[in-house]
């Protein structure tokens, strides 16, 4: 049986190509990922991928939503500039939307996730080099 451990819904930025065969390749035996595509092409002119970025919040809710119908254990929103792009506390403010939608299933979005691995191994200083505008 697929997902006996665990099932895992994995919402993916429709024009994200990376995450499925990335995800597939981490999960340990017993656990499944099932993805659904939430409105957000990427790249392009600046103006356009910052408009994209601050609408994805429109489908998201409605992806959490349709994720349900695989009975996940979790809901994953995959996507790091859709975490964060209205700053502090918008990745919180995704999560609580997509709960009401998922029926509150325990539901984390990129950078909520890489926030509480950073707190769990001590991390205070991070650099990193990204695509973003």
């Amino acid at each position: 049986m697929y997902g006996w451990r665990a099932r895992i819904g994995v919402l993916v930025p429709s024009g994200i190509i990376t995450i499925e065969p990335e995800f597939n390749m981490t999960v340990p035996e017993g656990v499944t990922c099932h993805y659904h595509r939430f409105r957000f092409l990427g790249g392009g002119e600046n103006k356009t991928v910052l408009k994209d970025l601050t609408t994805a919040v429109e489908y998201i809710a409605d992806a959490s939503e349709l994720i349900t119908h695989v009975h996940p254990s979790v809901v994953v929103m995959a996507g790091t500039g859709v975490s964060f792009i209205g700053g502090y506390g918008y990745d919180q403010m995704l999560i609580k939307k997509m709960q009401e939608r998922n029926g509150n299933l325990p539901t984390t979005t990129t950078s909520t996730s890489v926030i509480a691995a950073f707190q769990c191994l001590g991390i205070k200083k991070v650099s990193i080099a990204m695509p973003y505008i």
